[in-house]
């Protein structure tokens, strides 16, 4: 892959944060594989779910996760989770490549980094 490391792993390490915060008690799953299409792409899927007690349980967060909160600091004193992710998504279209969100009851949220192997 020819991509900058320093940013693909901060795009990992900040969407695995997120699944931490969001799934304390539940799964998180981090994937990668090769997809051949017209361009060759890296695929990495970020996913977590809930346990089964906590199966209906929505993430009460606004619609649009890309958009970065105007706070500096979340309630615990941290990043907030939207700018992370706002700067995830920067990071990916720079690299011309795309991050997506898909939530289902079945299956968790599961946010999917697609990047050209090639620079």
């Amino acid at each position: 892959m020819a991509q900058d490391v320093s940013s693909v792993r901060w795009v990992l390490l900040t969407l695995l944060l997120h699944a931490v915060r969001q799934a304390a008690s539940g799964f998180i799953t981090l994937s990668a594989e090769r997809e051949f299409s017209e361009e060759e792409w890296i695929v990495f899927v970020v996913g977590y779910r809930l346990p089964r007690d906590l199966a209906g349980y929505r993430d009460e967060r606004p619609a649009d996760l890309w958009q970065g909160s105007s706070e500096a600091e979340s309630e615990d004193g941290g990043w907030p989770d939207e700018i992370g992710l706002t700067v995830c998504r920067r990071f990916c279209e720079e690299m011309h490549g795309s991050v997506t969100r898909t939530e289902s009851d079945e299956e968790g949220v599961a946010f999917t980094v697609r990047l050209p192997a090639g620079a």
